[in-house]
C-alpha cells in the first residue's frame, strides 16, 4: 500500500474559547504532509493436523513534515506573539512476526506461541518559528529563521515473545490466557550539542515488560452468554517525549491495569444480537507536559488517569440469503 496525505489542520481550542463556546479554531496555517508505503508478505504451512505454522515479513518507509498546532504556544506577558516549530520525521523498518498453533482434543485445547522483530531506524529535525497573532487571538502568520530545535537519529528495535492458551476444562465455559514479554531499545545519536534545546548525549534506552491477560468466557446456552477480562499492560515513552527539548532524559513507561466484565444474548429468534460490557482501566506513570517556572513545556511522570465505561453492540438481521 502506498499513501500520499497532504491536508490542513484543525487546531485546538484554548481554555477561554472553550467555556465561552466558542469553537472557531484560532490556527490558520498548521498543516500535515505525509507519505508512507507498506508491505508485508505470509507464508503458511500445516505440519499436520492440529500443527499450524506462519511467517510474515513486512517492510515499511514513512515520512511526515508538519506544522503541528500543538506546538504552536502564546509568549507569556506579550498577547501578540507566539512560537512554534516545524518537523520532518522519518523512518524505514523491517520485522518479522512468527506464529506457530497446536490443538489438542483433551479439553478442546488450543496453544499458540509466537515472536515479532521490528527494528526502524528513524531521524527527526525541528525549526523554531515566530508566530504573529492579530486582535482576535488568531496565530495568523510565522517566519522561520534558521534555528535547529532538535535533529537527531534513532534506531528503535522491539524484540517481543508472546505465548497464548485456551480450553474448556468444564462444559460451557472456556478459559484463556496470554503472556507477552517486551524488549524495546532506543539507541540515540544526537547531531546538536549539549547546549541546544534538545540537549541530550548520545545514549542507549532500554525498555522491558511482561504483560499478562486472563479471560473467562461461559455459554448460557440459546445464544447468552458471559465473560471477563483481566489485563495488564504498558506503553514506554515515544522517542519524541524521551528527547525532544530535554538535557536529561528521565521518562519511564505507563503502567495499565484492566478490568472487562460482559455479556451477549441473541434476541427475536435470533433476527438481534446485543452484547454489553462493562469496563475500567487504571493507567499509572503515565507522561503529561507541565508548564516549568519559565513558561515552558516540560515531559514528566505525573499523570494517573482512571477509565470507566460502557460498551455495546446492537445488530439487526434484516434479510437472510437462502441457497
Amino acid at each position: 500500500s502506498y499513501s500520499n496525505l497532504k491536508t490542513d489542520t484543525n487546531g485546538a481550542l484554548d481554555s477561554l474559547s472553550y467555556v465561552a463556546r466558542g469553537f472557531n479554531s484560532l490556527h490558520t496555517f498548521s498543516y500535515r504532509e505525509m507519505e508512507s508505503f507498506r508491505m508485508k508478505s505470509a507464508i503458511q504451512h500445516a505440519w499436520k493436523e492440529g500443527s499450524r505454522s506462519t511467517l510474515t515479513l513486512f517492510a515499511r518507509n514513512n515520512r511526515n513534515d508538519q506544522l503541528p498546532y500543538w506546538r504552536v504556544r502564546g509568549v507569556r506577558g506579550n498577547s501578540a506573539k507566539a512560537t512554534g516549530e516545524i518537523n520532518s520525521q522519518t523512518f524505514w523498518s523491517v520485522g518479522a512476526i512468527g506464529l506457530q498453533e497446536w490443538s489438542f482434543q483433551p479439553m478442546n485445547t488450543r496453544v499458540q506461541v509466537g515472536f515479532s522483530l521490528d527494528n526502524s531506524p528513524s531521524t527527526y529535525r525541528a525549526n523554531w518559528i515566530s508566530v504573529d497573532r492579530d486582535s482576535d487571538g488568531r496565530y495568523a502568520s510565522y517566519t522561520s529563521p534558521d534555528s535547529l530545535l532538535t535533529d537527531y537519529a534513532a534506531d528503535i528495535f522491539n524484540a517481543g515473545l508472546f505465548m497464548q492458551a485456551e480450553f474448556i476444562p468444564v462444559a460451557n465455559l472456556r478459559v484463556s490466557g496470554s503472556l507477552r514479554y517486551d524488549h524495546i531499545k532506543y539507541a540515540y545519536d544526537n547531531f546538536l550539542s549539549t547546549e541546544a534545546y534538545s540537549g541530550a548525549p548520545d545514549e542507549t534506552s532500554t525498555f522491558s515488560h511482561i504483560s499478562p491477560r486472563v479471560g473467562l468466557t461461559y455459554d448460557l446456552g440459546k445464544g447468552r452468554g458471559l465473560y471477563t477480562n483481566f489485563s495488564l499492560g504498558f506503553a514506554p515513552p515515544e522517542v519524541n517525549e524521551l528527547y525532544h527539548g530535554v538535557s536529561v532524559p528521565s521518562l519511564s513507561p505507563a503502567t495499565f491495569q484492566s478490568v472487562e466484565v460482559g455479556g451477549w444474548a441473541a434476541l427475536a429468534e435470533g433476527k438481534a444480537f446485543i452484547d454489553v460490557s462493562l469496563y475500567s482501566m487504571k493507567g499509572v506513570d503515565e507522561i503529561i507536559p507541565i508548564v516549568s517556572p519559565s513558561g515552558t513545556f516540560v515531559n514528566e511522570i505525573a499523570g494517573l488517569t482512571r477509565h470507566l465505561g460502557v460498551e455495546y453492540t446492537f445488530l439487526v438481521v434484516t434479510s437472510q440469503l437462502v441457497s
